[in-house]
């Protein structure tokens, strides 16, 4: 497995609810519709070393509850308690494929501005791992492994990675899918061996995984039957398909909304009995066994505010950031 220096990869270019307010998040959202699309696009252009702007201040930390300011190019990516990532949209060369790319900076609680190396780096998404460090997909598949400060270092783990990476709740297990668009397999990682292995094989093509909090079973889309469904795959035991058991594909009908065609933005998230997921212009919540329980209209990219217990989104028709608590809902 390929093993690369952060320096040698900008060598070579690459890359009880309540709200808080989010001026112009709404824009942001519509913008990154298209750089998600794009995720794994192989023709994207090099990124520059540093970005050329840094991006506004954040005025507040969202998970103290207290507000949350972002720039209209600016959306959450993801949160630990104690941290926030900020994506920073920016526009990309003229005919470049994706034609917005997006830049990180990390704040702490209190939206103070943390140095990191990646901020420079073109990515398509990143997340926080419970170790204390973070994953980043940069925008030609490679799967990096950061170590935050003040410990520091990096190196790149997996590649040819398309679309988001789910992780368990303790950060030991990651679960992604590679291969050649749109025949993609789901893999398995544990960051500490630094050596991935396919969950299942037959289930291409596959997207959207997510993983229980022990690592154990493993939540994902896939189209095997002919028809989108989500898939439950655990250690040692049969696959069980827990949505549209039958149903059939029938041209010009879209899919229903456990079945999403899933744009790549946001991850799965799998807590100890719900499973949590973005597709069709909202976020679901279904069960382990496949019932849906809740549906978030409008909203976009979850993330774990407290992980395991309380889930933020993105609100688009509101342009604000929101939460679910879990424990409101009915199991």
């Amino acid at each position: 497995m390929r093993r690369t220096r952060l320096g040698d990869a900008r060598r070579e270019g690459r890359p009880e609810e309540r709200t808080r307010r989010a001026p112009g998040l709404a824009l942001a959202l519509a913008l990154s519709t298209s750089l998600s699309l794009g995720a794994g696009c192989q023709g994207s252009p090099s990124p520059s070393a540093s970005s050329s702007a840094p991006g506004p201040a954040v005025s507040a930390a969202a998970l103290s509850g207290r507000p949350l300011a972002l720039g209209d190019r600016e959306v959450l990516l993801d949160g630990d308690g104690e941290r926030l990532f900020i994506g920073v949209l920016e526009p990309a060369p003229p005919n470049a494929d994706p034609p917005l790319r997006m830049r990180a900076r990390l704040v702490d609680e209190d939206g103070e501005a943390i140095p990191w190396e990646f901020r420079g780096l073109v990515i398509d998404r990143v997340r926080f791992t419970r170790g204390g460090g973070a994953l980043m997909l940069s925008t030609r598949g490679d799967l990096w492994w950061v170590a935050l400060p003040p410990k520091g270092g990096e190196e790149v783990i997996d590649s040819g990675v398309v679309g988001a990476v789910g992780a368990s709740l303790d950060g030991e297990t990651l679960v992604y899918t590679k291969g050649e668009e749109p025949d993609l397999e789901v893999y398995r990682l544990a960051p500490d061996a630094r050596e991935s292995k396919r969950v299942a094989e037959g289930f291409a093509p596959a997207w959207s995984p997510g993983v229980s909090p022990d690592g154990r079973v493993v939540y994902v889309v896939s189209g095997r039957t002919g028809y989108p469904a989500w898939w439950r795959l655990a250690d040692g035991e049969e696959p069980v398909q827990l949505t549209n058991v039958g149903v059939k594909f029938v041209p010009g009908e879209p899919p229903p909304p456990l079945a999403p065609f899933a744009a790549g933005l946001g991850p799965t998230l799998v807590g100890e009995r719900l499973v949590i997921f973005e597709g069709r212009g909202a976020v679901h919540v279904m069960t382990t066994d496949g019932r849906l329980v809740k549906t978030l209209a409008d909203a976009r990219a979850p993330f774990w505010e407290r992980p395991g217990a309380v889930v933020g989104y993105l609100d688009t028709a509101a342009g604000a950031v929101r939460s679910l608590d879990l424990a409101e809902l009915a199991p």
